[in-house]
């Protein structure tokens, strides 16, 4: 889908990345499913490599394979996995690549992966051993994401690209310190987004993916005539971005207005008593109108900072620069399958069960409690002597005679 689209759209380049989480979405795996998770992974590498991925950053549940695994995964895939703050536990240093250039279109494209600290967190509980080594650990993103762009800067990158596996509030940090990062492309959350506003600095764009393979996020950057390639990006989405946010905020104000509403306005009816005889209602609990209250004067201050974003984009005047368009596309029985891809991942699945389900359940073999052990049949018991029947005695019951009647 992705190769159709560029050439049907003529595109000048194409650059296919991952992001992160790419081969298990848990902290921990099951160690029945170990095998199964190890030879997936290998598959999605082999795919990748065939579908010519120019990069991937590494998320912190794919180091639940453990780290030998993932370098070996690492060796066997024909793009690099970079991350400049994923580093050894013991020496501090960067375990793979910081970043590398990829040329598109003329383009040199700088791309630098980030691991989330905050993450990785959930991933170290689980899987740290009992002499409590791990082999590695995520460090502060920001130095990090600093070193890596100033050897990007001196290498002679155009463009620089952050693969970001980072929550929004270490994103937003990342782009407040280091402004020559661009692009954000990815996040730890799971989920899609069309832009996260508010998360990066102005002239900056980020964009979500997805998330276990049900989207392909389609990010196309535009350079204009004249413009430095480093130049700020206009976000074109932003508008319908921030026309989204309005409207969900206006439906929270309308919404939290009616039920603050009509809890006051029962809090005022006076309690009816019960009729004689009649169950006793059930004891009313007070709403929480005050929590309520402080909810809606946040949706209703949101909702004026989105209009005086939206005013402000109407008075900008329109300059021309780079700029950028988003779009997620879900996977859908409308998205046609690859055949190509589609027969290699039957063939796979007859061999390697799917890990993230249960395997079917079979019926108990019932076995008999004898199988396989020679038994011997009883042992007669000898006859003993020949008994008599007894005989019961009868006795007869004492009967008591009433006494006879006195004859005065």
């Amino acid at each position: 889908m992705i190769r159709e689209r560029a050439a049907s759209e003529k595109w000048d380049g194409l650059l296919i990345v991952d992001t992160g989480d790419a081969f298990s979405p848990t902290p921990s795996i099951i160690p029945s499913r170990r095998d199964a998770w190890g030879a997936t992974s290998e598959f999605i590498v082999d795919q990748y490599s065939a579908g010519e991925v120019a990069a991937m950053t590494l998320g912190d549940r794919d180091l639940s394979l453990g780290l030998d695994a993932v370098r070996a995964l690492a060796k066997r895939a024909r793009f690099p996995f970079i991350s400049a703050n994923l580093v050894s536990e013991d020496t501090k240093t960067p375990i793979f690549p910081t970043h590398v250039i990829v040329e598109r279109a003329g383009l040199k494209i700088g791309l630098l992966g980030l691991m989330s600290p905050s993450g990785a967190r959930g991933t170290v509980a689980a899987m740290r051993g009992e002499d409590g080594k791990l082999g590695w650990e995520a460090t502060d993103p920001v130095p990090a994401a600093k070193a890596a762009v100033a050897a990007l800067i001196a290498e002679g990158a155009d463009v620089i690209v952050a693969l970001s596996h980072l929550t929004e509030q270490e994103q937003a940090a990342v782009s407040s310190q280091v402004p020559s990062i661009r692009v954000f492309v990815g996040s730890q959350s799971m989920g899609g987004m069309r832009s996260p506003g508010g998360t990066v600095s102005p002239g900056v764009v980020a964009a979500q993916g997805g998330m276990k393979g049900k989207q392909v996020a389609f990010l196309t950057l535009r350079l204009g005539a004249g413009t430095g390639t480093n130049a700020p990006i206009v976000d074109k989405d932003r508008r319908k971005g921030l026309e989204d946010r309005l409207a969900r905020a206006r439906v929270r104000v309308e919404s939290l207005d009616k039920r603050i509403t009509l809890a006051k306005s029962r809090a005022d009816e006076p309690e009816t008593p019960p009729a004689p005889g009649a169950k006793l209602p059930s004891r009313r609990i007070k709403p929480p109108i005050s929590m309520w209250e402080q909810q809606l004067a946040g949706a209703r201050a949101e909702v004026q900072l989105i209009e005086a974003d939206l005013k402000a984009l109407d008075d900008a005047p329109e300059t021309p620069g780079n700029s950028t368009h988003f779009e997620l596309v879900n996977l859908g029985n409308n998205v046609t399958d690859d055949p190509t891809v589609k027969a290699a991942v039957d063939a796979f699945r007859v061999k390697v069960p799917d890990p993230t389900k249960q395997p079917p359940r079979t019926a108990p073999e019932i076995r008999h409690p004898g199988k396989g052990i020679e038994i011997k049949p009883p042992t007669p018991m000898k006859a003993g002597p020949t008994l008599k029947p007894v005989q019961p005695v009868r006795r007869p019951l004492p009967v008591k005679k009433a006494p006879s009647p006195t004859t005065p």
